[in-house]
């Protein structure tokens, strides 16, 4: 599919929520974009009242 805008640091922000820094104010993720370069991003980790229930398995 297409991302969309806010896509890549919603992911980011899960990934960090569920990483060792899940309890710290940010969190530094690095992703590789589609045309393959590496790109860093500063994320907050999603706390859990943030989780969508439709999420949830």
């Amino acid at each position: 599919g297409v991302l969309q805008p806010g896509d890549v640091e919603l992911a980011a922000r899960i990934v960090a929520r569920y990483s060792q820094g899940r309890d710290a104010e940010q969190v530094t993720l690095e992703y590789k974009d589609t045309a393959g370069d590496v790109r860093t991003l500063h994320v907050k980790p999603l706390h859990a009242d943030e989780l969508s229930q439709a999420w949830m398995l």
